[in-house]
């Protein structure tokens, strides 16, 4: 809660919309209420906020009741207050159903056939096991006369606006319960004038975005960044007539209509939207538009709230921890930690496994549980720096799976403690821990294995480092990158090339003096016009073997797997497709 000019606000009013003892209000303070959470249950209320006194400030109040965390849907403000309704879930789960939207016009009932919606946004609901609640809610049912019916037996609810909205939006709250979990579901009702013809709004997932900070188009909204979406070309009047956008909700995200935000002088014919979410997984936001004349209409863009856990590339890329909702999505078996805001993301749900699970797990993502060492060396590194959660958001408040065999054989393995660094090295491996993965390979896929695949695996990665460097003896010397690996001895003039302007690679390879295997003698490596770009190695071998790769005119080179030890023995190609 918060004012205009900064000043304190204290809650002063909080009133129950359902008629259920269940849903009573236990307690109140300055700050928030408590409701009973010894049951499953989605309860509606109405609040109030104004200016605080100095007694207001100090007060706080107790409850052995549970608590149940309460979100916002729709608000309204006054001389001095600001009133609101906000809806609570208690369960042994809680979802937030994909919202609704219907169309109708002054004094005429619609049925909203729930199962239906829901199925054309893509959300089965399981009629089965949930059943729907016999009582819904209007939140604004006072000022409208509207009425909302609930039929169980058909899973619809039939509206019908009342003579206090011959036009505008109208939200209905509903629920589903199996006894032990609940599902909370909203609609949005758009009202129009007989008179005028109503505009329509589309409902459409979006699957791509931009990073506001990157430029980079990306495939979930970016955790915690602000992005502005424009509905223009989601909507449209029958009768020409210029939209604006004027209300919109959304559930677990901050969301706000920018004054004017095409800068063109007016206020009227706005259709973007900012939006802010510091909640993973899926999201909606449902938004309502108006010609200005009488006529209303509702739409729904879904999306997917991506992982606040980026991969930290040090040395080598550390891939982040699953979060809990992903792991069960994949069926895979976690344990969930629920962050408490000091050394966790607070709310964020974040998987934790037993040794072979997160074992598993990281050879599945392509990558391997890091070694002690790595995982130190990340808790040194620079952007690092000890602190782990508060740079990075990664949480700390378990520890962290190491590949290290533990001191009592094979049933132990090292765990590191990312909070200060301590290591322990006889956690059972039915324990669980968080499993981060350093990332095995480039992004992409292999297309061609140049060489012999022997020795040790080695990294080089765009995302570590654009250019790549290579030693230029009578063979191929070594082959390193900074901030990421090196293969080979300190001999040889170093050449440093963009592995982005690669285009065709040709290797040459078998025994030499050097190694104690087939090395790498000689390396060619053309740019996309077909350009020599560097010659590496000088001395000419008989039956040496030798193979190239040259890539298309949509794949782009991301790095390569290295194979080798005291020399380059192998180079795999990875590409991916722009």
């Amino acid at each position: 809660m918060e004012s205009s000019d900064d000043s304190s606000v204290t809650l002063t009013t909080v009133t129950s919309l359902n008629n259920s003892y269940d849903c009573n209000v236990v307690s109140q303070n300055a700050n928030g209420f408590t409701i009973s959470a010894q049951s499953a249950k989605v309860c509606d209320y109405r609040y109030r906020v104004g200016a605080a006194l100095p007694s207001d400030i100090a007060m706080s109040s107790h409850s052995n009741h549970g608590e149940a965390r309460i979100s916002a849907t729709s608000a309204t403000s006054g001389d001095g207050f600001a009133e609101a309704t906000v809806r609570a879930a208690v369960g042994e789960s809680t979802e937030q159903l994909t919202p609704i939207s219907g169309l109708t016009s002054s004094f005429t009932s619609v049925q909203i056939d729930i199962a239906k919606e829901l199925g054309n946004a893509g959300y089965s609901l399981d009629t089965s096991t949930y059943a729907l609640a016999t009582t819904v809610t209007l939140p604004n049912g006072d000022a409208t006369n509207s009425t909302a019916i609930a039929n169980t037996s058909t899973n619809t609810i039939d509206y019908t606006p009342g003579d206090g909205i011959p036009s505008g939006v109208e939200r209905i709250l509903y629920s589903y319960s199996d006894g032990s979990s609940v599902l909370a579901g909203s609609i949005d009702i758009a009202v129009s004038t007989d008179t005028n013809s109503a505009p329509t709004a589309e409902s459409r997932r979006k699957i791509s975005y931009i990073d506001p900070d990157s430029g980079d188009e990306v495939a979930k909204i970016p955790y915690g960044k602000q992005l502005r979406f424009n509905v223009a070309d989601l909507i449209s009047d029958p009768d020409g007539d210029t939209l604006h956008l004027v209300d919109i909700y959304s559930f677990g995200a901050t969301i706000l209509i920018p004054n004017d935000a095409n800068n063109d002088g007016n206020l009227f014919n706005d259709t973007e939207f900012d939006f802010t979410s510091t909640q993973p997984g899926e999201t909606s936001v449902s938004y309502v538009v108006s010609d200005g004349k009488g006529g209303y209409a509702t739409g729904i863009l879904q999306g997917y709230v991506g992982n606040p856990y980026e991969p930290i590339v040090s040395g080598n890329i550390y891939l982040p921890p699953l979060m809990y909702a992903d792991a069960k999505d994949a069926e895979i078996i976690a344990t969930p930690q629920v962050g408490n805001g000091t050394t966790a993301l607070n709310g964020i749900t974040t998987a934790s496994h037993d040794w072979h699970t997160a074992n598993h797990l990281c050879q599945a993502r392509g990558a391997r549980l890091p070694t002690v060492t790595e995982l130190r060396s990340l808790y040194d590194d620079g952007n690092t720096s000890g602190r782990l959660f508060t740079n990075h958001n990664w949480p700390i408040d378990v520890s962290y799976w190491a590949s290290n065999q533990g001191a009592s054989g094979t049933s132990y393995h090292h765990s590191v403690n990312m909070a200060d660094r301590v290591v322990s090295t006889y956690d059972a491996n039915s324990s669980v821990r968080f499993a981060a993965c350093v990332d095995a390979t480039p992004p992409g896929y292999p297309v061609k294995f140049l060489g012999d695949d022997i020795g040790n695996d080695y990294l080089f990665d765009t995302r570590i480092n654009a250019q790549v460097t290579f030693g230029c003896g009578f063979i191929v010397d070594s082959i390193s990158q900074v901030g990421g690996a090196h293969i080979g001895g300190t001999g040889g003039a170093k050449h440093t090339i963009n592995v982005a302007d690669i285009g065709r690679v040709r290797a040459v390879w078998g025994p030499t003096e050097f190694g104690s295997g087939n090395d790498m003698s000689r390396l060619f490596l053309y740019n996309k016009s077909g350009g020599l770009l560097l010659t590496c190695g000088n001395k000419s071998y008989s039956g040496h073997y030798s193979d190239e790769y040259t890539l298309t005119a949509d794949e782009q080179l991301t790095g390569f797997r290295a194979t080798g030890d005291s020399y380059l023995n192998g180079l795999e190609l990875w590409v991916d497709t722009e």
